[in-house]
């Protein structure tokens, strides 16, 4: 489950679509389970290798042009207009 899901908590999980959209996937009333496996998930010496949030934004922005054609890449996103 790590490995299948771990890539898209990087996503939602650290905030990536919540600072940029200020949407809140994970959070305790909702998703108690999902919310303690992803504090599980990023405690690990391995993931923490990953890079933070600033860097997955600024790599985001640069996939906006991009996606303004690709309505898929826009719901991945979490972009909106």
């Amino acid at each position: 489950m790590d490995i299948a899901l771990g890539p898209f908590l990087v996503w939602i999980g650290i905030g990536i679509i919540e600072k940029h959209n200020g949407v809140k996937l994970l959070n305790e009333t909702n998703t108690p389970s999902l919310l303690r496996w992803a504090d599980s998930f990023f405690s690990h010496a391995v993931v923490k290798t990953f890079p933070g949030a600033e860097k997955l934004i600024e790599f985001a922005m640069k996939l906006i042009p991009v996606s303004r054609s690709r309505p898929g890449l826009r719901l991945l996103l979490g972009i909106s207009d």
